[in-house]
């Protein structure tokens, strides 16, 4: 189960990221974690040589420290990056995890440069890739054991981002 809260900030103060605050297993796990770490620090604290010496950690302390270290902890899953502008090249989209992840970061809105070995043979991962969205989607023949093909698509891309030859 995933749940979501949103909340705006300014741009200026934090960059181009949306701000989603999100509840799920990695969340959970993540808190979980920095309450079982915090717990073990202030239990390490208060029982060495230290605490007989009246260093010791207070419970206030423990308090302050779990409520900020668990606030950036959830706030660290809530920054997404903004797609808009932004472009990808991956490689190894004529299957697997290349086509897959292509496919899923054009749903998000980057523009995707997808690097398939065999676009001039017709494969179904590159045919895949070009009905979508021909705007924001490239399918680029890409090799890349070869310099030549790496030499192609980096003219392809930066002609397409730039609009230089």
């Amino acid at each position: 189960m995933l749940y979501y809260s949103t909340f705006s900030v300014q741009p200026s103060a934090l960059g181009s990221y949306d701000w989603k605050v999100r509840w799920d297993w990695d969340v959970f796990q993540r808190c979980l974690g920095v309450a079982f770490l915090s717990l073990m620090a202030y239990w390490t604290l208060n029982s060495s040589p230290l605490a007989w010496m009246g260093l010791w950690a207070s419970p206030l302390l423990l308090q302050l420290w779990l409520t900020v270290a668990l606030a950036l902890a959830v706030l660290k899953s809530a920054a997404r990056l903004k797609p808009e502008g932004r472009s990808v090249l991956i490689t190894g989209c004529d299957t697997g995890f290349g086509l897959i992840l292509a496919k899923h970061l054009h749903s998000l809105g980057f523009q995707v440069f997808a690097g398939c070995l065999l676009k001039n043979l017709g494969g179904p991962g590159a045919k895949e890739l070009e009905a979508l969205d021909p705007g924001r989607v490239h399918v680029l023949q890409l090799d890349v054991t070869k310099d030549e093909d790496w030499k192609e698509a980096l003219q392809y891309v930066t002609k397409v981002r730039h609009g230089k030859d």
